[in-house]
């Protein structure tokens, strides 16, 4: 087991990036991998079974395909304001304390629960990588620094330095954390990173040697600067309050076409990483305005998360915000604090404030009371939208977590967009037709993800698509200020949208499909799209789908025949996506299944809407597609995919057959990406043979995969060839023709209305 420490030189290098790729890496190449941070400080923070954990490190398990637990951040401290803050100790809240305070009471419980996590994690795990915090510099604090000397203790660890080039200074930083670390660590590190590079990265090779010439580590790479997508951990990346930014401006949408939607910037925001779906939305401008702001230019308000809801709440009184907000007339939408805000009272105040006023109240635009308790709600939960207010259209199922202080119960009837029981029962969720408040919405549900007929998170707990929800504005009533000369809204619409990057590969999310067909039966078409998918994802996020619903070939390639829901029963409309899909071997894996009444029950022109789904958060998706033309289902993935990669055998049958499939896609516009030659002896001449095809097919020839007796066995065992026999002549063609194929950009958008909009095409 190896424990690798990703430290920085400083704050907002870099680190959660890093590992989380490095985590995404590690499982694509088949290692069993785990994140883990021994102490973190944020208010960002998502809910596991156990308990709350920090964002990066919930990120970070997904990038390493593994469930979030609160082994991957024993210590979590959430800032609240005044010097304090509230300490959580493997997912509990224990206490709120000063940094004298920890250090005096709690340091050893702290420490005794990283070094219990850390021994966990390593005893299940082939690799653990562990993320520092802020600078592993810090000379004052040598004693008494658990993310960083003592992990690296405590864990044997190797240490990757992580320098930001961006700010200046690089290399005086790398030189200075060799300095200034104690000898024990410096010993550690094994390498440095640079991160945040702009430009020609040979004008930094001066500058390397000389680093590596001082410090006798080598610079093992320089990251470019790309933002991946990836949540925020603390508030560094927004404005200091009492100032104006607007972030989702640079996506090219004209102004007189965007929306703005206005989010208060409370002294003592959380989990402001719910908003960053907006900013990622075409069209929309998340403004993050000083409390004192006006709210004349905004389309909608979005009432944040705060650590401590009293005392942000009175900011906002006192700068006026509660008056603009009464007299503002678009939507409002208030998260967990930001909700508790728009209430008409708040008791037992002092747990969530540091004044002595045991009832503050509230905005009074939801007939709402929140009672605060030591007790905190951290829990995953599931809803039913019901599309009211300003989720007027929004249906589907709903998954996402609540992190709160405090209930919540009405003091009125209410009609609750999200379907509840039990307990939460009484919980304000809308309410009802009063022009000042029809406008007005809650949601202590954060992160709504849906699944089922229109979306999904991915099984084994990578997230593949996120819930888009809807809010109209169709009052057509002037707006007021600026944006009255911009001509009349009529109609405003949000698409909230939240898609998990494909961590580790640095690059804007796009998805192409491609079909991968023959024409024919027994050319190793199955074999071929599994080592595709494989070599693939070393570089991209892929989804195979068993396209072929006649044929339960991939469940046994991908070592799935214990395999309870299958794509067959997606078809059937009896399970939703997210229940057939698998992760196996770095991919995720869509196969069909064996029972014949589950394929006679099965529409195949549903594939439409299950590949639409899988597009939203997917780099390259391969269907393994029937191996004739003799059916509407049949073609339909040769019909729909971007391009189609061609398996052939070099006998004259099968190149017939194969011009077949490219004649045939090319009457609906797919072209050939490529030929993959296949189960070639080695008396063949397959150069001559590849050449002359060429000049009938229009894609080149990405390998020839050389006939072997390690297919036959990979398929016996279960398991794609590169991951039974790896170093094979069979499985290094494969690479071969994973490398030449180009992966082109398509939106995945675009994508899924293609294939929902799509029309069933006759066989040829």
């Amino acid at each position: 087991m190896t424990t690798v420490l990703v430290a920085g030189t400083a704050s907002h290098v870099g680190k959660s990036t890093i590992a989380a790729g490095l985590c995404r890496l590690l499982s694509n190449r088949g290692r069993d991998v785990a994140p883990f941070k021994a102490q973190n400080m944020s208010n960002n923070a998502r809910a596991t079974p156990g308990g709350e954990v920090g964002v990066s490190q919930y990120v970070q398990a997904r990038a390493a395909r593994v469930s979030p637990t609160t082994d991957h951040n024993p210590v979590l401290l959430k800032p609240r304001g005044d010097g304090e803050s509230q300490l959580v100790v493997d997912g509990d809240a224990v206490a709120d304390v000063s940094a004298g305070a920890y250090y005096a009471d709690h340091w050893d419980t702290a420490l005794a629960a990283a070094e219990a996590a850390h021994e966990r994690l390593a005893r299940d795990h082939d690799v653990v990588v562990a993320e520092g915090a802020g600078s592993i510099a810090e000379i004052n604090l040598h004693d008494r620094d658990l993310a960083n000397v003592e992990t690296a203790r405590f864990a044997d660890a190797e240490v990757l330095l992580v320098a930001d080039i961006e700010r200046g200074g690089v290399f005086a930083s790398i030189v200075g954390t060799f300095e200034l670390v104690p000898e024990a660590v410096r010993d550690r590190i094994a390498g440095v990173v640079i991160t945040k590079f702009r430009g020609d990265r040979s004008l930094l090779a001066p500058g390397i040697e000389a680093v590596e010439e001082r410090t006798g580590v080598p610079v093992l790479g320089v990251v470019p600067y790309e933002d991946p997508g990836l949540p925020e951990e603390d508030s560094v990346s927004l404005p200091p309050v009492g100032t104006r930014a607007v972030r989702g401006d640079d996506d090219g949408v004209p102004e007189d076409r965007s929306v703005t939607v206005a989010v208060p910037r409370l002294p003592r925001i959380s989990n402001f990483t719910d908003l960053e779906p907006l900013v990622r939305e075409p069209g929309v401008r998340v403004a993050y305005v000083p409390p004192a702001d006006s709210l004349a230019d905004a389309d909608a308000v979005v009432l944040p998360g705060s650590k401590n809801t009293v005392d942000d709440l009175l900011a906002l009184r006192e700068a006026g915000f509660d008056e603009r907000l009464a007299a503002f007339e678009g939507p409002v939408v208030g998260l967990c604090g930001g909700y508790q805000m728009l209430g008409e009272t708040l008791t037992n105040a002092t747990l969530e404030g540091t004044d002595d006023e045991e009832r503050v109240d509230g905005f009074g635009l939801l007939p709402v009371e929140t009672t605060f308790s030591e007790t905190k709600t951290v829990e995953h939960v599931t809803r039913q939208i019901r599309g009211v207010g300003p989720l007027d259209g929004a249906e589907g199922v709903v998954e996402g977590y609540e992190i709160h202080t405090g209930e919540s119960t009405s003091t009125g009837d209410v009609t609750r967009p999200f379907a509840t029981e039990g307990r939460h029962r009484r919980r304000a969720r809308y309410l009802p037709p009063r022009p000042l408040r029809e406008r007005v919405c809650e949601r202590y549900l954060r992160e709504k993800y849906v699944r089922g007929r229109r979306y999904r998170p991915a099984a084994g707990g990578r997230l593949r698509a996120a819930k888009s929800l809807r809010a109209r504005r169709t009052d057509g009533r002037r707006p007021r200020g600026p944006r009255a000369a911009r001509g009349r809204v009529r109609f405003f619409r949000i698409e909230y949208s939240r898609t998990l990057c494909a961590m580790g590969r640095g690059r804007t999310h796009m998805v192409e499909v491609f079909a991968v067909a023959s024409g024919k039966g027994g050319t190793g078409k199955t074999t071929s799209t599994v080592a595709l998918g494989m070599a693939l994802s070393d570089r991209y996020d892929v989804t195979v789908v068993d396209a072929d619903t006649g044929m339960a070939n991939l469940l046994f390639h991908a070592g799935l025949s214990d395999a309870e829901t299958t794509l067959h029963d997606v078809l059937a409309d009896d399970a939703s996506v997210v229940d057939a899909a698998y992760d196996r071997f770095g991919m995720t894996v869509v196969p069909c299944g064996t029972s014949l009444e589950g394929f006679r029950d099965a529409d195949p022109t549903r594939l439409r809407d299950v590949v639409a789904t899988l597009a939203a958060d997917t780099d390259v998706i391969l269907l393994d597609s029937p191996p004739a033309l003799d059916s509407r289902a049949a073609v339909l993935p040769v019909v729909m995919a971007d391009r189609t990669v061609v398996v052939l055998q070099p006998t004259i049958p099968a190149i017939s057959d194969g011009l077949k499939v490219q004649e045939y896609a090319a009457s609906y516009d797919t072209d050939v990406a490529g030929l993959l030659f296949n189960k070639v002896r080695d008396d063949e001449p397959i150069d001559r043979v590849a050449e002359k095809t060429e000049r009938y097919f229009d894609g080149p020839t990405l390998a020839a995969v050389p006939e072997a007796q390690a297919a036959r066995e990979a398929r016996r065992a279960g398991r794609p060839l590169l991951a039974h026999a790896p170093e094979s002549a069979a499985a290094a063609a494969y690479r071969r023709a994973a490398d030449a194929l180009t992966v082109a950009s398509g939106r995945p958008g675009d994508v899924a209305d293609r294939f929902r909009s799509a029309v069933i095409p006759h066989p040829p």
